[in-house]
């Protein structure tokens, strides 16, 4: 461990990275129409070249009331004569592009997004002051591509502002990650600062100890002090400070937990048993026996 922060020294240099470009402050926190968008994903069975997963997308609306709203799916991928095929309850068209997952547990969440911005494009007809999502505003597949392009187009007809905040940032600026050097240097305040045309790292309350990274749609950066006035003020929940606590509410209402998780396996159980297909559950043991390993491990 002394050698690790020994090389973590060596290589941190936090003190000599100057901030360039300029801050910028939020001067104002006003209220408005919200809706948050977030997905959920969990495998609830994997065998080893297939699996069975539950999906879930979530929205909420924040205004003078609250309006909560969630869909869920069953997505199941198999990994035949080397291609993935895939299918989803209900069914929902897919491209069958698999070009960013590595292995095959990777793609229900390459779905889930794809789903979300599908969602976002549906909620872009109620037409918020503000369409909130829990991902920056970018592709890795073309489902996801197509759903974001038509999110685009719906959004800029519509005059719908859509923002994307992300909870991780790995941008970095000197070697030292943007979000550290941009605390450091200004720990205090509420503001924002340009990352490119349409992203910032924005730290939308005083006492907040984090900043996130937002972007944005090319038509809505005209709007971008109404935007941040609108994030700001729905940003003073004591819950999770500096959060926009719309994207708080819309993860509780998405996630998928382990006790869920375990119920619809049980039902899948069941359901294999009835229909004399009980014989599929031993391909589990492809890949469960980490699982089995731990759970000896807490019994000592």
């Amino acid at each position: 461990m002394i050698k690790n922060l020994e090389f973590i020294s060596k290589n941190f240099k936090a003190d000599k990275i100057k901030v360039e470009g300029k801050f910028f402050d939020i001067k104002s926190a006003d209220t408005g129409r919200v809706v948050a968008v977030d997905g959920g994903s969990a495998v609830i069975i994997d065998g080893g070249t297939w699996a069975l997963s539950k999906l879930r997308s979530a929205s909420i609306e924040y205004n003078k009331s609250k309006k909560a709203e969630r869909k869920d799916d069953y997505y199941f991928t198999i990994i035949k004569d080397k291609n993935y095929q895939s299918f989803i309850n209900p069914e929902v068209k897919l491209s069958n592009d698999w070009s960013s997952i590595r292995e095959l547990i990777e793609a229900p969440s390459v779905v889930m997004k794809a789903l979300e911005f599908k969602a976002a494009y549906l909620l872009v007809n109620q037409k918020p002051d503000l369409l909130l999502m829990d991902s920056l505003l970018f592709a890795e597949n073309k489902d996801q591509d197509y759903w974001l392009k038509e999110l685009e187009v719906k959004s800029k007809g519509d005059g719908v502002n859509v923002v994307g905040l992300s909870k991780t940032c790995r941008l970095g600026l000197g070697g030292q990650s943007i979000i550290g050097s941009l605390l450091r240097a200004k720990p205090n305040g509420r503001w924002y600062y340009p990352v490119d045309d349409n992203s910032f790292i924005v730290k939308l309350h005083d006492k907040a100890s984090y900043c996130y990274m937002i972007n944005l749609f090319n038509h809505s950066i005209n709007d971008l002090g109404k935007i941040l006035s609108l994030l700001a003020y729905y940003a003073n929940d004591a819950e999770l400070l500096g959060y926009p606590y719309p994207l708080l509410k819309a993860d509780k209402l998405a996630r998928i937990n382990e006790y869920e998780r375990r119920r619809e396996l049980t039902k899948l159980r069941v359901l294999l048993r009835k229909n004399n297909l009980e014989g599929i559950e031993k391909d589990e043991r492809s890949t469960d026996m980490h699982s089995r390993l731990d759970s000896l491990f807490w019994r000592r």
